[in-house]
């Protein structure tokens, strides 16, 4: 729970309870016990997919030693979902994983409001690209990145959004409700990144459509899209960045160096290096070494020399074909069986699962350790709230 609590404001912290945990998971036994809940988990199952898959890329890889032991790391990373769903076997510590985060998030939320009045030593609020001729706009982003934090912030939105329709007193729910607002705002209008702003939309989306009565959803969504044409009415930066997309649609090809063109020709070269080997890949580790020989071109390799920005497109290049549909069913794996859970429960897995989706399109939560890490914490305690709401029926943190 240390992990979860830590986890919004800081990676050495985080990574420091893990460690704890982990050890002392090894030391406590009792592993026949832990072994029922991660053989009865499908997500354990694809985690553990993945992990083989990339092992086994290894061995035909021509990458560098380090970029294979470096592709491994982030891989290997992903077996701490098994040890943090081994340990989330009771109703209590999951919802306390969920409220330690919430109120760290919260935290997080009230910095960052304050911090377009007044300058808070430590924080990381400060200037970056606008996506626009006029150059920099302010980012009231607080310890983590700005594609970190709004993911943060939009589960924040899901779980306030949620407790706010599942609450019995008015005060609960004017509370939850004021959380869903600040931090929908906080997304779309002061921190910078389109990553963000596409999730949270869609979060707002799906509670509405899935939790509210038919006579309240058409107002739901109005209300939605009233804040999104804000946004981009408001926003130059968003407006930017839009007009960016449309005008690296229309040159595809031609080497566009916009981040929006990059990412484009990032997509373009991988896909075509998964084209001449779509079974089994390059091998793990091989997209710095396949992608700077295909753009022969330093600077095209230091623009996308790491990573595609697309998870699919990251895991097809090393492992082919193979290993886009195990990680699309890693992403689609925890919607099994979630139509029998409760409503709010069950929006709260989908909530989950649509964040993942849309952060791996533009993004490797692979690759981030602070994605990675958020990742892999919250889905172990939202698979395992699904899976404690499955048999009583009742929901579960939300």
């Amino acid at each position: 729970m240390g992990a979860v609590l830590f986890l919004p404001l800081g990676l050495t912290p985080t990574l420091i309870c893990l460690y704890v945990c982990l050890l002392l998971w090894l030391m406590a036994g009792g592993f026949r016990t832990r072994f029922e809940v991660i053989k009865d988990s499908p997500l354990a199952w694809a985690t553990l997919m993945l992990v083989v898959l990339m092992l086994l890329g290894a061995i035909y890889s021509n990458a560098p030693a380090a970029d294979i032991k470096l592709a491994l790391s982030k891989n290997l990373k992903l077996l701490l979902f098994l040890v943090a769903l081994s340990l989330l076997d009771q109703r209590i510590w999951v919802e306390r994983s969920l409220n330690l985060f919430t109120a760290s998030m919260l935290l997080v939320l009230v910095l960052s409001l304050l911090s377009v009045w007044i300058t808070i030593p430590g924080l990381r609020a400060g200037l970056v690209p606008s996506g626009t001729a006029d150059g920099l706009v302010r980012d009231h982003v607080v310890f983590k990145d700005h594609i970190i934090q709004n993911l943060m912030m939009t589960l924040l939105v899901l779980i306030a959004a949620l407790r706010a329709i599942g609450a019995e007193r008015p005060r609960q729910r004017l509370f939850w409700s004021a959380v869903v607002l600040l931090a929908a705002f906080d997304v779309l209008f002061l921190v910078h990144g389109r990553t963000g702003h596409l999730t949270v939309i869609a979060v707002l989306i799906l509670v509405s459509l899935v939790n509210l009565p038919a006579r309240f959803r058409l107002v739901a969504i109005g209300a939605i899209a009233s804040l999104v044409v804000g946004a981009y009415g408001f926003m130059p930066e968003i407006r930017g960045r839009v007009d960016q997309a449309i005008a690296a649609l229309q040159t595809i090809g031609e080497q566009d160096t916009s981040p929006v063109g990059q990412r484009f020709e990032f997509y373009r070269v991988t896909l075509e290096l998964i084209r001449d080997r779509p079974w089994l890949g390059w091998g793990t580790g091989s997209y710095r070494t396949e992608f700077c020989r295909a753009v022969d071109s330093a600077q095209w390799c230091g623009f996308g020399g790491f990573h595609p920005h697309n998870q699919f497109l990251l895991y097809g290049i090393q492992i082919g074909v193979i290993g886009i549909l195990a990680f699309a069913w890693y992403v689609c794996t925890p919607l099994i069986g979630s139509m029998h859970l409760p409503t709010r429960t069950r929006t709260l897995v989908w909530g989950m699962t649509l964040m993942l989706f849309i952060d791996a399109l533009f993004n490797v939560p692979h690759f981030f350790a602070n994605e990675a890490h958020f990742f892999i914490l919250m889905l172990a305690t939202i698979h395992a709230a699904a899976r404690l709401a499955r048999p009583s029926g009742s929901e579960c943190g939300v």
